[in-house]
């Protein structure tokens, strides 16, 4: 593991405490900020999965990818 997945997951832990602070009577948003947050750090581990995901989708890139589906959401 590389400084920059440290420093990555560190953040998105940070960050999911802070939305624990403010959403904390609305359980489905907690749950739902869990999944994300958890399949964040997941890629953050595995970066290889990103890329061969976006190459099955035909993206060039796996932060492509990654950039379309936020602009999604």
């Amino acid at each position: 593991m590389n400084l920059f997945q440290i420093i990555l997951i560190t953040a998105l832990l940070v960050l999911l405490a802070l939305y624990f602070k403010y959403f904390k009577n609305q359980l489905v948003i907690r749950l739902i900020l869990i999944g994300v947050f958890s399949f964040g750090i997941f890629l953050a581990i595995n970066p290889g999965l990103t890329i061969q995901a976006a190459n099955a989708l035909g993206i060039g890139r796996g932060v492509d990818l990654l950039f379309y589906i936020s602009i999604l959401f």
